[in-house]
This record gives C-alpha cells, sequence and structure tokens, in this order.
C-alpha cells in the first residue's frame, strides 16, 4: 500500500490538476485527500484568506506543488514570499492561479504584487464588475499569461473570474428550476420591463406585466435602479442565455381583495384600446374590462374606430365579474337601455291620477317596499330575474302561500310586459311585492334576524334537512347565471341549500325550485 502510493507521487508532476477532498481545516492548514489514488496532502490555510475555510467532505480543485519530507504539499492558489521563477513557470504551465494584489493604475492597466514580483494586468484583463469600485489595494486571484526575459510577466485577472462564473453557471444549471423563488437586483428600468441581476450574477428580465398590476404602470415611480426584489422564476433558456421573473407573487393581488365592482352596476370607464372583436376599457387603475362588439350598440360590419375612439369615457354596465378569469365583461348598449329605461321602482312609488286603470297602478297598491311586516311567513327573494313568465308565476305562488315577493336589484324586463302579466293573472293586485336596489337592502327589512337562504345547485345541504321557522327569508339567483360567483363565495355554507335531483338534469325552472322549496317551508311552518 505504502509502496503503491510513494510510486503515484514520484509519478505525479509538479501542476498536476487533481480534485481533493476535504478532511479537516485547521489554523495552518488545510488536510486532504485526492479523490482518485486516495493520497493524501496538505494544503496551506493562507490561500483562503479570500473566503472562509472548506468544510469537511467539500471537494476542492487542487495542483500538486511538491513533496517535502513526507508531506505531499497541494495549492489551490500560489502565494507568498516564497514564490520563485520556477514556481512561476509551473504556474504559467499548468494555469495554477497565483494571490497577488493591486498596487498602482496607469493609462492601460494596473500594476499587480505577486510575493516578490511585480506584474501587469491589462484593463482588458480585469473583470469590469470588479474594478467598479476602484481596484487599490484590492487582493485577488490572477493566471500568469506570460514571463518576459527580464522577470516581468502579464496576468490576467479576468480569465479566473470568468472560470468561476463558468464553474457557478455549472452549478446554477443544476440548482435553479422554474418556478423557484430567487433574490435579484434592478440594473436599469426599461418601458418594457426591468433588467435586474440575480444571485449568481445572471441578468434577467421581469416584463412590464408581471412587474405590476397595474394597468400602464410608470416603473419608474415604482422602482429604482439598485432595488433588492424576491421573484418566481417563469421560464428559463439556457441556450440563449435568457431568464424571465414575475414579482407579482410578493405584491397584492388586487383580483384577491374585494373586486370595487359587481354585475349589474353601471359605472364609467375610459376606452383604453379599440379591437375587432370589441373595446378595452379602463375601470380604475387595477382593472379592465372588455366590450364585446355585439354590447356596443354598433351594427354589424360597421368599424368600431367609426363611433368610439380611445381616450373616450363612455358608460358600460356590468354583464359579469370573473375572480378566477380576472375578467370583466360589460355592455355598452345594456347600459343604454337600463339608462333610458324607467326606474321602475320609482315610477310605482310616485303618484297617479285617480282615473289610471293601468298594471302600475295595480302593483303600485301592492308595492310596500322597505317596511317590516312580521305578518309574512316566508320572504321569497328574486336577484336581478330575467324571464317575464317565471315572476308571474312566481307572484300568483305568493298569494297562494301568503308571502312576499322581493325584486333585488334591476330586473331585465319591466313587470308590465304582457307574459308577466298574463302568468300572474288577476293576483298582482294581491300579492306584496318589494323592490330593492341590493341584497344588503333586502336584508334590511328581514325580521328572523338571520340572512337568507341561498337556493343554489352547488349547496351541500338538501332544503329536506332545514327546520323552516315564521319569517325566513330565501334568496334565488337569475334563470341563466344564478348570484354573482363573488356573493355566492361569500355566503354560510350552513344557509346554501339544493333541491336533489338526477345526474342527468342541469337543473329545474326556476318558478318550480320556488314552488319546491316553498311549500316545504309552509307545511313545517303551518303543518300543511
Amino acid at each position: 500500500m505504502l509502496e503503491a502510493s510513494f510510486k503515484k507521487k514520484k509519478a505525479m508532476e509538479s501542476g498536476t490538476r487533481v480534485t481533493a477532498i476535504v478532511n479537516s481545516a485547521k489554523k495552518d492548514f488545510v488536510f486532504v485527500t485526492t479523490k482518485e489514488g486516495k493520497l493524501p496532502g496538505i494544503i496551506s490555510s493562507e490561500e483562503f484568506i479570500e473566503s472562509e475555510l472548506p468544510k469537511q467532505g467539500n471537494e476542492i480543485e487542487a495542483y500538486f506543488l511538491k513533496e517535502d519530507h513526507g508531506d505531499i504539499h497541494f495549492t489551490t492558489c500560489l502565494s507568498g514570499d516564497s514564490l520563485n521563477k520556477d514556481l512561476l513557470e509551473i504556474a504559467k504551465r499548468a494555469e495554477i492561479p497565483v494571490l497577488g494584489q493591486f498596487i498602482g493604475e496607469n493609462d492601460s492597466g494596473a500594476e499587480v504584487k505577486i510575493g516578490e514580483f511585480t506584474a501587469f494586468c491589462p484593463f482588458s484583463q480585469i473583470d469590469p464588475e470588479f474594478k467598479k469600485s476602484g481596484l487599490s489595494g484590492k487582493r485577488s486571484k490572477f493566471l500568469i499569461q506570460d514571463i518576459g526575459t527580464r522577470g516581468k510577466f502579464v496576468v490576467s485577472q479576468k480569465k479566473i473570474s470568468d472560470k468561476a462564473k463558468e464553474a457557478k453557471l455549472g452549478i446554477l444549471k443544476q440548482e435553479l428550476k422554474e418556478g423557484m423563488f430567487v433574490t435579484c437586483k434592478v440594473k436599469t428600468i426599461q418601458n418594457f420591463g426591468l433588467i435586474v441581476e440575480m444571485d449568481g450574477g445572471l441578468t434577467a428580465l421581469i416584463p412590464i406585466s408581471e412587474a405590476t398590476y397595474k394597468k400602464n404602470p410608470e416603473l419608474e415611480k415604482e422602482f429604482q435602479v439598485g432595488q433588492t426584489l424576491r421573484a418566481r422564476i417563469l421560464r428559463i433558456d439556457w441556450e440563449n442565455q435568457k431568464f424571465a421573473l414575475t414579482v407579482k407573487d410578493f405584491l397584492k393581488d388586487p383580483w384577491a381583495q374585494t373586486v370595487p365592482f359587481k354585475e349589474g352596476d353601471i359605472v364609467k370607464g375610459t376606452i383604453d384600446s379599440l379591437k375587432p372583436f370589441g373595446l378595452f376599457v379602463k375601470l380604475d387603475d387595477h382593472f379592465n374590462g372588455l366590450v364585446p362588439a355585439r354590447e356596443t350598440g354598433t351594427p354589424n360590419r360597421v368599424p368600431l374606430t367609426q363611433s368610439f375612439k380611445p381616450g373616450e369615457v363612455i358608460d358600460v354596465f356590468v354583464m359579469e365579474v370573473n375572480p378566477e378569469r380576472k375578467q370583466i365583461s360589460l355592455s355598452i348598449q345594456k347600459a343604454k337601455e337600463i339608462q333610458e329605461r324607467m326606474d321602475y321602482s320609482s315610477y310605482l312609488s310616485s303618484d297617479t291620477s285617480g282615473s289610471t286603470s293601468s298594471f302600475g297602478a295595480i302593483l303600485q297598491n301592492s308595492l310596500n317596499k322597505n317596511k317590516k311586516d312580521d305578518s309574512m311567513p316566508l320572504h321569497i327573494g328574486l336577484y336581478r330575474p330575467e324571464i317575464p313568465p317565471n315572476t308571474g308565476n312566481i307572484a300568483r305562488l305568493c298569494v297562494a302561500l301568503g308571502a312576499e315577493l322581493h325584486i333585488i336589484g334591476q330586473a331585465s324586463f319591466d313587470l308590465s310586459e304582457k307574459a308577466a302579466r298574463r302568468a300572474g293573472l288577476d293576483y298582482w293586485d294581491k300579492v306584496k311585492i318589494s323592490f330593492h336596489s341590493s341584497l344588503e337592502e333586502y336584508k334590511t327589512i328581514l325580521t328572523s334576524g338571520t340572512d337568507p337562504y341561498l337556493i343554489s345547485v352547488y349547496g351541500k345541504r338538501s332544503y329536506t334537512e332545514v327546520r323552516y321557522k315564521e319569517g325566513d327569508a330565501f334568496l334565488f339567483g337569475n334563470e341563466t347565471s344564478g348570484v354573482p360567483t363573488e356573493m355566492k363565495n361569500s355566503w354560510n355554507e350552513e344557509r346554501i341549500l339544493k333541491i336533489p335531483m338526477e345526474d342527468s338534469s342541469r337543473c329545474l325552472n326556476l318558478s318550480n325550485s320556488v314552488a319546491v322549496i316553498s311549500y316545504e317551508a309552509m307545511r313545517q311552518i303551518r303543518s300543511w
């Protein structure tokens, strides 16, 4: 064993590169064993003065230097006053780093002190990042490029830096994955995004769409050069050295907060851009919506540019708010229709002449808006109903039950429409009906002291599992989309009820659903 080890030492030339495994690190020496051949050796601890001593088990790149009195000396970087020309020749031939210190500069480069020698390092051979804060007095590792006949030699700091970057890049290729979170620093601010530097010196882009949730933001006002950010890696392209990041994970998502717009609202917006398929409308700094071409009121095949222009302020009706897809659907046409339509609740509340025999006057007699009535056993609430015959049937049903009918929000039709009158027959003058601009207003007149039961196909409890009591209230969504997703998600799950049915059936007709549940409630309350 010893004889084999001795032969390996004899066969190893000065400058031979090896991979060594650290056994232990002491004050004077780091004790290692070569990975191949298992030769024990030592490295001077002075070589690690610029960094922490390696830890047990670390692998380091080293070079065989010499064998002295049975000790095998390795080096990671030649240094110290013991350096001589022979060692420098070995360092040049084997590309062994040497440790030096910058001592001065001239027009073309810098002077470097290496042991007892003075070397020259051209500016082209100094890493630009390294010389940003000045050179004088800085220590660094160098590769010897050339040794002159008079003992003067030229060195390169950049080649050492480039090698370190390549080694670090190899490690980063193993470590960095898409979806990981990293720390980065803003280098420049562009109109298309932020140029940042990640740990490890890699340059990446944070596109403007991933730097903020705002629409058309001014990045110069939100970020500063040198600012440190936390970001998530979106895409990695090692071949082209391109990386895309996002900081949105560390910003407040407006969609995760309470959205300031709800279905049925009429709001003002500014046209942001025109597309063949519709208009993008800016509602505020964080929210934009789309008005599909069919909802603009523009005739088919007529370009939208003939009727609208960017920057124009318009009224829009909020048709849908979809937090999951982060989309808001708007309508200019519906906003105009609603604004042109008489406020029906106000119309019914206004004075009517004694000679009138209109359907509105009949309804006026049954209107008792926002007045609590403890005598009502049930309250049936319809959220923005859309089909006149359904509402007419439900009104007739409320008369039969002695229940109060509540219209919450703007119905998509006038109750005076023929289909609604025909379905309600001559019961309209007997129905007690109230109109409410919002769900909150509906709740204020309820006497049960609890929220209404929301009827939905997404309910977890069957309507038959509940013990109903006098004054209970119900809320039924409209025929097309039910109630808004935001409203449903905020509802107490215990008060969301469903009507069981076969899987092959999507849902019941609205008036049938009201009949099924209200009669079960009355059966319990009045023992029918």
